[in-house]
């Protein structure tokens, strides 16, 4: 399986806490079967450092990187991003600030959990008419979705990849959350999952128990897209395969 969003590199935000805790989280990814992740701290959150790509974030990756390949964990490390929109993403990407996932030109984007559908709908196309295709990350979690996922629609059909969180559908995120990924499921709006994990024990990386739940629910060819054929074809550049969009 390949996982695009996780917060594992180590001190960065509110991930791995160490990079002994990052550590032990590569390996529960790896023992559970995700064979390459992303690494994807928050960027450009507003009152923060930023954690923009420069010598450090490069130093702090590679340090990272290395230290997966010593401790001998088979898992491939690449490196992106979770962006906080704000209206100077366009300008922070030309100066190569901001990182799309792993050499790709998908850009993984967040937004306040309260946002409007109209404020999305123009970052998307801000973002697309800089030459970078959007990914959504988790939809499911937002209070627009759960009061009209038909929103989903418009961003669907102008390009946007949507990428929803493994717990959003075990249960971790309560029960809005649980029917709102449940919904945009069943209506073929959703082209992957990831992890979104923090922590070994919390919002943990391990993958098979969502590989399980949707082999039961929706079988073992759908879990492969969202595991692991639509995240490869995402990081070559391919556009997803897309599931039947089924009308509320």
């Amino acid at each position: 399986m390949i996982d695009l969003h996780t917060h594992i590199l180590p001190r960065v935000d509110d991930g791995a806490e160490s990079l002994e805790t990052a550590l032990a989280m590569a390996h529960m990814a790896a023992e559970h079967g995700t064979e390459y992740l992303v690494v994807t701290p928050h960027v450009n959150i507003p009152s923060t450092n930023g954690n923009y790509w420069d010598k450090d974030m490069q130093r702090r990756y590679a340090a990272f990187r290395n230290a997966v390949r010593e401790a001998g964990i088979p898992l491939g490390i690449g490196y992106g991003a979770e962006v906080f929109y704000t209206d100077d993403v366009p300008a922070l990407l030309a100066d190569g600030k901001l990182l799309p996932l792993a050499g790709s030109r998908c850009l993984l984007m967040e937004f306040p959990f309260d946002i409007d559908p109209i404020t999305v709908r123009n970052a998307l196309s801000a973002v697309n008419a800089a030459g970078f295709v959007p990914i959504m990350a988790h939809p499911e979690r937002y209070r627009m979705t759960a009061y009209d996922p038909r929103a989903i629609y418009d961003w669907v059909q102008s390009g946007c990849i949507m990428q929803m969180n493994k717990d959003s559908l075990l249960g971790g995120f309560g029960a809005t959350v649980f029917d709102t990924a449940r919904t945009l499921l069943q209506h073929g709006l959703v082209h992957c999952i990831a992890s979104d994990a923090h922590s070994p024990a919390h919002r943990d990386p391990c993958l098979h128990e969502i590989r399980d739940y949707l082999t039961a629910v929706s079988g073992a060819r759908d879990a492969e897209i969202l595991l692991r054929e639509n995240p490869r074809r995402i990081l070559k550049g391919l556009p997803p395969l897309s599931q039947k969009l089924v009308p509320f």
